[in-house]
């Protein structure tokens, strides 16, 4: 027989639902509620087992009630497609009138309720109990929809949180087909919502891998003391403003002006010059006779060693003079003479090796080696030197390490910046025109000064003052405080997206399942 949701008062003036025959006198209502509110009250406790159990038993009696169901299925099609009213129908019934239904076997749960699993009338009191049991039969079902172990427990999360929406929808509107939709809808929006957010911090990851070398070519940079501007890098609403405020040209240019004075000052210190010791050729020329001293000493073994280390100094001067010209003209012909002079130089450090060796001098041998890679690094650079102002040319570097010249310690430092993120910020020094020095500062500080005035009357001539900001917000962004915490690359996916990543993904199909669950439930308990 069919059930109906009856709303009566206990003895303490609480409204409360208890279930009864469709169609009850209110006698037979009045006397049911009577002998429930009379009985001894259920603990939250036994009541939440024997919900369990009900979801249980209604799962695994899907499968016997199945043909049940759909002979009912056909009875209902039938009776809607059947003759005019008053036909009689061959199932019994009358057109016109509901087709008589066949109740479902139910076999499991009569078994489980003759067993004592399942005691009938354990309803939830009050707000509380009702999502409570909306929670574990929503919850049950997910644990029993078919899934790979580690994904039972996330079946059971997705389909409780459905059903307490449900819960939720139901109580609010008393509508269970709504309660039914948003039981389904909103486990499947957060799982939408968690696989964007789960896919996003992927993407971050990937990025900030793939930007590793970079990254790390930037720390070093700035450990040395260069400086970008914070927007090339973390590309952020605050850097964009205030780089717009500082003007986008003007902050390039400082920065390119500050970074000239850190390479020069990081190629003195790789040659152990003191600090602001500007670099001459005559002092490259002083390094280098101050550090021959190895080759001097394998030029008094032989007569061929003098000759063969005058011959190593002439091809040297000669590459350095055949490199400085291409970076001047980018001549091909030039390159191809100056990389035969390297080679020739390379031979006859060779040569010299082998007659340090013969002598019985390995120690000198090593000690030629550690000379020729500080002689090697003044060559270098003298060959990015300007001779008229001494500034040393990072993309000169830069270019030399991009054509497999090995460079070490400071020129290394400088070279990887010039040809990665500090490309458009190393121009030679004497190529960058001052910043902020621009017209349109003066027609805006006119112009804001005008309207101020037009607004608020002199105190809002205040307002020309304004573009003056713009060098004090360079000087910030610049300075290392700032590059090192804004302007450090951000690959984050953002905190929304890392806290809903931390919930597990479900598979669609058990989504839908457990929707299913949560519709079921409701059609058996209409209100």
């Amino acid at each position: 027989m069919a059930e109906q949701i009856y709303k009566v008062r206990d003895p303490t003036g609480a409204l409360r639902e208890i279930k009864g025959p469709e169609g009850a006198t209110d006698d037979e209502v009045i006397a049911q509620a009577q002998a429930l509110f009379s009985a001894p009250e259920v603990s939250t406790g036994k009541k939440s087992v024997n919900w369990a159990n009900e979801t249980i038993a209604t799962a695994v009696d899907a499968f016997p009630n199945f043909p049940s169901n759909v002979m009912n299925l056909g009875r209902a099609v039938a009776g809607t497609l059947a003759p005019p009213v008053g036909t009689p129908l061959p199932q019994g019934g009358v057109q016109g009138q509901p087709p008589l239904l066949q109740p479902a076997p139910d076999l499991v749960r009569r078994g489980m309720e003759s067993a004592g699993f399942i005691k009938p009338g354990m309803e939830p009191v009050g707000t509380g109990e009702k999502f409570l049991k909306a929670g574990i039969q929503a919850g049950v079902s997910g644990l029993m929809n078919p899934a790979k172990v580690a994904q039972v427990p996330v079946n059971a999360l997705y389909s409780t949180m459905g059903g307490l929406t449900a819960e939720g929808v139901n109580q609010a509107t008393d509508n269970p087909a709504l309660a039914t939709v948003a039981g389904m809808v909103f486990p499947a929006a957060v799982q939408n919502r968690v696989n964007n957010a789960t896919a996003q911090v992927r993407r971050a990851g990937v990025t900030q891998s793939q930007n590793a070398v970079k990254d790390e070519t930037l720390d070093n940079a700035r450990a040395a003391g260069y400086v970008v501007p914070p927007s090339t890098q973390n590309p952020s609403f605050t850097n964009n403003r205030l780089e717009s405020v500082a003007g986008k040209a003007a902050i390039k240019q400082e920065a390119g002006i500050r970074n000239q004075q850190i390479t020069n000052k990081l190629a003195a210190e790789e040659l152990g010059f003191p600090e602001g010791t500007p670099i001459t050729e005559g002092k490259l020329t002083s390094y280098r006779d101050s550090v021959s001293g190895p080759y001097r000493e394998v030029v008094a073994i032989s007569p061929l060693a003098a000759k063969t280390l005058e011959k190593l100094k002439q091809a040297r001067s000669d590459a350095t003079e055949y490199h400085r010209f291409y970076e001047r003209t980018a001549d091909p012909s030039a390159l191809k003479k100056a990389k035969g002079f390297d080679n020739n130089a390379q031979l006859y450090e060779r040569v010299l090796e082998k007659i340090a060796t013969r002598a019985g001098k390995p120690d000198l041998v090593n000690e030629l080696r550690d000379a020729r890679v500080q002689i090697a690094k003044s060559y270098a650079i003298e060959r990015a030197m300007n001779v008229g102002d001494a500034n040393i040319s990072a993309p000169a570097l830069g270019r030399m390490l991009d054509k497999g010249i090995p460079l070490t310690g400071n020129l290394k430092t400088i070279a990887s910046f010039a040809e990665g993120p500090g490309r458009q910020f190393v121009t030679e020094g004497a190529r960058i025109p001052s910043p902020g020095v621009s017209a349109s500062e003066m027609y805006a500080s006119a112009g804001m000064g005008a309207a101020g005035n037009a607004i608020a009357g002199p105190a809002g001539l205040m307002a020309a003052g304004f573009p003056l900001v713009r060098g004090p917000m360079r000087s910030m962004m610049l300075s290392q405080p700032y590059q090192n915490t804004l302007g450090t690359p951000n690959y984050s996916a953002g905190m929304g997206a890392n806290l809903l990543s931390l919930l597990p993904q479900q598979r669609r199909l058990d989504s839908l399942l457990q929707g299913l669950s949560i519709g079921r439930s409701f059609n058996e308990e209409p209100k």
